[in-house]
């Protein structure tokens, strides 16, 4: 599967959770997506999702995209006021991907600047997805809404 293939997709998926397109002037990214809902753990949560063509991108790529999903997060989640959680999502859509760059993905800083930023690798040949696990501890219920947020949205 091709990333146009994998990110209508996620459209269909993403119809079905009621997150929007959003008409963002940008090279980077293939797509966007933003919604709103109350989780019961999390309450208000604010959610931009994001697909990109993963097939070129290295370590230092992965964080330097999710770092630009992140400075838009923080600039779109800002009219819903610092009680709300945000959460960003970065599916980089590949064939084959190198482990150093799952582990970039998997180990990058998720919490900064009152943001959440889960950049999510999707192996396009494998059918499967690799992001942060779950914690035992600290953190619990936005790596939670993660998991579930990438089997609702992602593992197509």
């Amino acid at each position: 599967m091709d990333v146009s293939q994998y990110r209508e997709r996620v459209d269909v998926e993403r119809r079905n959770a009621d997150l929007s397109p959003v008409d963002v002037e940008t090279d980077v990214f293939e797509a966007v997506w933003e919604g709103t809902d109350h989780d019961q753990t999390l309450g208000n949560v604010y959610v931009l999702a994001a697909v990109v063509d993963g097939s070129d991108l290295t370590r230092t790529d992965v964080a330097d995209v999710a770092d630009r999903l992140r400075e838009m997060l923080v600039e779109r989640a800002r009219e819903y006021g610092a009680s709300t959680t945000s959460l960003g999502y970065l599916v980089c859509c590949c064939s084959d991907p190198s482990a150093d760059v799952i582990e970039e993905a998997t180990t990058y800083t998720v919490a900064e600047r009152r943001s959440n930023v889960f950049p999510i690798i999707y192996d396009a040949d494998e059918g499967t997805v690799h992001r942060h696990e779950v914690p035992r501890l600290k953190g619990r219920g936005i790596y939670r809404r993660q998991a579930e947020d990438v089997e609702r949205l992602f593992a197509v």
